[in-house]
Order: C-alpha cells, then sequence, then structure tokens
C-alpha cells in the first residue's frame, strides 16, 4: 500500500464522522425550523425557510470541514487514478 493510499484511509474516519455530524443536524434544524416556525410562517413558505436554513448549515460544514482538514500528502492528479499516467512530456 501506497503512502497517499494509508493518509487517505487516515483521514476517512475524521470525514466519515463529520459528514454524520452535518448531515445529522442539517435535519435537525429542518425538523426544528418546521416545527416551532411562527404561526405567520404558514404552507410551502415554511417547508422552504427550513430547507434552506439545512442547506446553509451543509454548506458551511463542507466548506468549514474541507479547510480543516489537512491534504493528502502527494495527491495530485495521477494519484487519483490507479494506473493513469500523465499526457503531458517534460
Amino acid at each position: 500500500m501506497s503512502a497517499t493510499a494509508r493518509a487517505a484511509r487516515r483521514y476517512q474516519p475524521s470525514l466519515m464522522r463529520h459528514r454524520m455530524f452535518t448531515f445529522g443536524g442539517a435535519i435537525g434544524l429542518f425538523a426544528a425550523i418546521f416545527i416551532l416556525a411562527p404561526g405567520w410562517l404558514a404552507g410551502a413558505t415554511r417547508l422552504v425557510t427550513a430547507y434552506d436554513a439545512a442547506l446553509i448549515l451543509i454548506i458551511t460544514m463542507s466548506w468549514l470541514g474541507g479547510a480543516r482538514i489537512p491534504p493528502i500528502p502527494n495527491a495530485g492528479p495521477r494519484s487519483r487514478i490507479p494506473g493513469a499516467t500523465s499526457s503531458c512530456s517534460s
């Protein structure tokens, strides 16, 4: 196993846990806003408000997670596809 594959496997549990917290929080936020929204916010407006809040949470957490997780060492374009070679000659 190459060093790049070991590094990718090492960061996977942290990334999976981050995704579970992100989507779990988004579902909880959606439910809370949909249930606890004021009475004058009715029908599709209530649904769209809850959806938008959950989507903003997912985008924010994804951006923060991407900024927090360090890059995989030596993860260039060729290391992502097994057996691929560079088409550029140097």
